[in-house]
């Protein structure tokens, strides 16, 4: 018994060193939103115009995406696993 509780805290202890082993993630870039107040009302509840999302500037996973998504509007975004649904 006491052998595998040895064996369990030398696991544990391999658990809480492992954080220091990880590679923080960084951020790549910085964005800009800018955010317009109106005094009429307008239709359009998003809009989107040549968009580009992904992890890696190099390799986005969506490019030039433009949408105008109006109220009252159902959509569906629908695609493969990991193309960027989630992500946008």
């Amino acid at each position: 018994m006491a052998k595998k509780a040895k064996s369990r805290q030398k696991q544990l202890g391999s658990y809480l060193d492992f954080d220091e082993r990880v590679e923080k993630h960084k951020a790549l870039r910085k964005f800009k939103l800018e955010v317009s107040l109106t005094n009429h009302l307008s239709h359009s509840v998003i809009h989107l115009e040549d968009l580009s999302i992904g992890y890696d500037p190099d390799h986005p996973l969506l490019t030039s995406i433009t949408l105008d998504l109006r109220a009252g509007l159902r959509i569906a975004l629908t695609g493969p696993h990991g193309c960027g649904k989630t992500t946008l």
